[in-house]
């Protein structure tokens, strides 16, 4: 049976809905950033911080106004130390969302997403003032070859590679050395033996 988990978290995980991404997301999170569940605050928006993003606070104030606020009750009651904003390639969230602003502004779609993690960082940081040492990271998750998706690390610009680690329930139990375990069938007993109880009844 499930507990709760009572350990505060450490960090809040700002990503989008798309469940193309979820698995890799979740990968990522397990084995890169090394949060199991319950360890983090996972914040999952349509469009990820889009709705933080530049141009966003004048053109769409509601939505600006909808997304601080769930930020504002996530740092009212909880001590995080970490703030991780990941956004993706092909976010239908994100061009939906752009589609309106675009009778406003010019969008390359890509590099706005980019602006708009920067843009939100700041935009949280003077949110969570009393967290002085509040630490961001911003990835992008990029769709290759075969569907794959590979995280790079906005800010360093560097490609994210991370070892997976089978999960506690994929490995199986081994046997403790110099134990094993008792035969349960008789195919399974050694043939002396069995000869054995063979010249036992006839003799």
């Amino acid at each position: 049976m499930a507990k709760l988990h009572l350990k505060p978290p450490e960090a809040m995980v700002v990503h989008c809905i798309d469940p193309r991404f979820q698995p890799a997301f979740r990968e990522f999170i397990r084995h890169h950033l090394g949060f199991q569940e319950g360890e983090y605050i996972p914040l999952v928006v349509p469009g990820s911080v889009a709705s933080l993003g530049t141009s966003i606070s004048s053109l769409m104030p509601k939505h600006f106004k909808v997304f601080k606020d769930h930020l504002q009750v996530v740092f009212d009651s909880n001590q995080v130390r970490r703030v991780v904003l990941i956004n993706h390639e092909d976010c239908r969230g994100y061009a939906s969302l752009m589609r309106r602003l675009q009778r406003f502004v010019k969008i390359d779609l890509s590099k706005k997403q980019i602006e708009d993690m920067k843009f939100a960082t700041g935009v949280i940081r003077q949110m969570a003032q009393r967290f002085t040492q509040l630490q961001f990271e911003l990835y992008m998750a990029c769709i290759g070859a075969d569907n794959e998706v590979t995280f790079q690390d906005v800010l360093t610009g560097e490609m994210i590679v991370f070892e997976k680690h089978p999960s506690p329930a994929s490995v199986p139990p081994q046997e403790p050395a110099g134990e094993r375990a008792e035969p349960t069938t008789e195919k399974e007993k050694p043939q002396a033996n069995r000869r054995g109880s063979e010249d036992n009844v006839l003799s």
